[in-house]
């Protein structure tokens, strides 16, 4: 009864679940260098699979890619944010674009590039029901050849405009922070990194595939 209780709770199949990558960057960047750039991604049932269109979304994140080699700018920290820059410029990379020894140790060789989570939220209606952890990993692993570093530096002061009571994105950002964790970030100063290629990244996506083929290998 369990089981059945937990699949018709769901509007489809966690497993129908597609990630669209949508890239974008400022009118003032070009071609002739790498700067930060945008990638929204978007999570939303596969339009082939019956689900209430009001729930058809899942949820949405945001990433960053900075190219570590490339001199930054000052408007650079509207792409990253500001956190994550001061990070990259000030505690984790050299100018060359070179990590700190001890964060290199950390990380597996690969381009020189780090991808910074900038947000993730999800619908109000597929909080809580597993699907976060997998969604996020998924996300990170697309660039695990083209990236090295993956980094999180958020606080309270950079969702304000999604959380304007104080105390609610302090909580938001506990909880973010709990699953920067069971993905396999490790804390690092005042942010959470990764390596790409970390095989807790692909644990965490077969955790969560595992967990949903057992519960709707039935489900139609």
């Amino acid at each position: 009864m369990e089981e059945i209780n937990m699949i018709a709770s769901y509007p489809a199949n966690p497993m129908s679940i597609e990630l669209t990558f949508g890239h974008r960057r400022f009118w003032w960047q070009d071609n002739d260098n790498p700067p930060p750039h945008h990638v929204d991604v978007s999570a939303d049932v596969w339009e082939y699979i019956e689900c209430p269109p009001e729930l058809r979304h899942v949820g949405d994140l945001t990433l960053a890619i900075a190219d570590l080699e490339y001199p930054s700018s000052e408007l650079d920290s509207v792409s990253v944010g500001e956190h994550a820059m001061m990070f990259l410029t000030q505690r984790g990379v050299s100018p060359d674009g070179t990590l700190h020894p001890d964060l290199d140790d950390l990380i597996s060789p690969g381009p020189p590039r780090a991808i910074v989570l900038r947000w993730v939220e999800l619908s109000s209606y597929w909080r809580g029901r597993g699907v976060g952890p997998g969604l996020v990993a998924a996300a990170l692993t697309t660039f695990k050849k083209s990236a090295r570093l993956g980094l999180c530096h958020l606080t309270a002061a950079d969702i304000e405009e999604y959380y304007p009571d104080r105390s609610d994105a302090e909580e938001m950002v506990e909880h973010l922070a709990t699953l920067l964790k069971s993905l396999g970030f490790i804390p690092w100063g005042d942010a959470y990194v990764i390596d790409l290629r970390n095989d807790s990244l692909t644990q965490a996506r077969r955790r969560t595939i595992e967990r949903f083929e057992r519960y709707f290998s039935d489900f139609n």
